[in-house]
């Protein structure tokens, strides 16, 4: 019940979120995966920190082990690569250009 000061997204390319007031986040998600949210008060104290997961109500996580390299995929509908650390770094940095290439024109579209 503490108001909140500052606000951390430990893999912003997961999800984002914006300060409306000292009580109220809003959380979007960007791309499938998991991510933690840390909320601070004024002191630089913890108030809240919680695990996100990004992505369908019956998501369901993929491990791909080929070749020594490891391949994670989030499974909806159809299973998207997603970038997760450990992964084949690769794979990591092709899913990595992909995300941040759509979020870039999504912003250039506004």
């Amino acid at each position: 019940n503490q108001p909140a000061n500052s606000v951390v997204i430990g893999n912003a390319t997961v999800a984002d979120v914006a300060v409306h007031d000292a009580r109220t986040l809003l959380v979007t998600g960007k791309a499938f995966g998991s991510t933690n949210l840390t909320v601070l008060d004024r002191a630089g104290n913890t108030i809240y920190t919680n695990q996100l997961e990004v992505g369908g109500e019956d998501d369901v996580g993929l491990t791909i082990v080929r070749s020594g390299g490891t391949y994670s995929y989030s499974c909806v509908d159809k299973c998207r690569p997603t970038p997760m650390v450990g992964d084949a770094p690769a794979h990591f940095s092709d899913v990595m250009s992909t995300v941040v290439g759509k979020q870039s024109t999504a912003k250039g579209s506004n």
